[in-house]
């Protein structure tokens, strides 16, 4: 019984009740995970543009990247969908402006594990290499579980990330488990090979 506009603080003492009742331990990135913004228009469009982003034709694109400017315009520090915005960006050859996009991102956020790693993958799309490690290294530093979410996401979608998992691998430097994964990749035809070049 709750404003509307106060949606966000309800979802987080719903979580903060689910917690206390299940007398779980949750690292506090966990139990105060960020929405990226706090204005429910932003995030309406944040939503909006993304499920028109996964349906993955021209029409929705179009409407998508609307979706993401006007997310953008309501929040200008929402890292987060500046980071989806890049992703984008990123699926449409659009690199210089998903760097730009993602290194907005990182600056909004310095403290994402996630928004570090979006802009090393999107460096590796630039064929800025020495850029994506200098990223990934920062994601690392962040977020040293990302070993154990790696191997949860391997276990998870192993026919439908194949690529995801094997950019995972070579971002730690895993070398002969990353081509062990590409090489999936190749016989699922992953759709993440379109990047290699």
């Amino acid at each position: 019984d709750r404003d509307m506009a106060d949606v966000f603080k309800v979802q987080d003492d719903i979580a903060a009740a689910v917690v206390v009742a299940l007398k779980l331990k949750l690292s506090p990135a966990q139990v105060s995970a960020p929405h990226g913004t706090s204005n429910p228009g932003a995030y309406n469009e944040y939503l909006r543009g993304r499920e028109l982003f996964n349906r993955d034709n021209t029409e929705s694109i179009r409407l998508a990247i609307e979706s993401f400017h006007k997310a953008l315009a309501l929040d200008p520090g929402d890292a987060v969908t500046y980071s989806r915005y890049g992703f984008l960006l990123a699926t449409l050859g659009r690199m210089p402006e998903s760097l730009a996009s993602m290194t907005k991102s990182v600056e909004l956020d310095p403290l994402s594990g996630d928004a570090w790693q979006n802009l090393s993958r999107t460096s590796i799309g630039a064929h800025d290499l020495p850029a994506a490690r200098a990223a990934n290294r920062r994601a690392l530093e962040i977020a040293p579980e990302s070993k154990q979410a790696l191997e949860e996401l391997a276990a998870k979608f192993s026919k439908e990330a194949a690529y995801q998992v094997a950019e995972g691998y070579a971002w730690r430097g895993e070398k002969d488990q990353a081509f062990e994964w590409l090489e999936r990749a190749y016989k699922q035809r992953d759709m993440g090979l379109t990047l290699v070049k």
